[in-house]
């Protein structure tokens, strides 16, 4: 995960906010803002909840409600697992840029020691999970 980045924060030694600029408010506390996006799912669509600390608290607290909405797919092909999940954020390798769709979504083939064979990632529920079908229909091959 990437690391978040501090917009405000207290100088403990001396309990005040430290001068972040003309903007910089006394009385705010610690703000942790993310460089992506945290979601939930409604049916298919995701649904953006926020990009701070309390986001990806509701969006972990979500996800562990909804372990079945989170495993979008798992094939065992011989030696190889293929796991589609819905992954709650944004893994694009950046964060998502106004023309980008975030990569919430992501299919792995793992071999007989769990080592990570292939890994793709989508922005939508469907191409999730004709994906998933791609990797075991390609997995299938391969034991051919």
């Amino acid at each position: 995960m990437a690391a978040p980045m501090i917009a405000e924060s207290r100088d403990p030694a001396r309990g005040k906010a430290r001068d972040r600029g003309p903007n910089a408010n006394a009385d705010e506390v610690a703000l942790i803002i993310f460089p992506f996006g945290f979601y939930i799912l409604d049916g298919k669509m995701p649904v953006h909840v926020g990009n701070d600390l309390e986001a990806q608290n509701a969006v972990c607290a979500w996800a562990k409600a909804n372990p079945e909405q989170v495993r979008l797919g798992f094939d065992e092909v011989g030696a190889m697992k293929v796991l589609t999940v819905f992954l709650g954020w944004d893994r694009s390798s950046s964060p998502s840029r106004m023309d980008q769709a975030p990569l919430l979504f992501e299919t792995t083939i793992t071999g007989h020691r769990e080592e990570l064979q292939l890994r793709r990632r989508y922005s939508d529920y469907d191409a999730a999970l004709a994906g998933h079908a791609e990797l075991v229909a390609l997995s299938r091959r391969g034991l051919r």
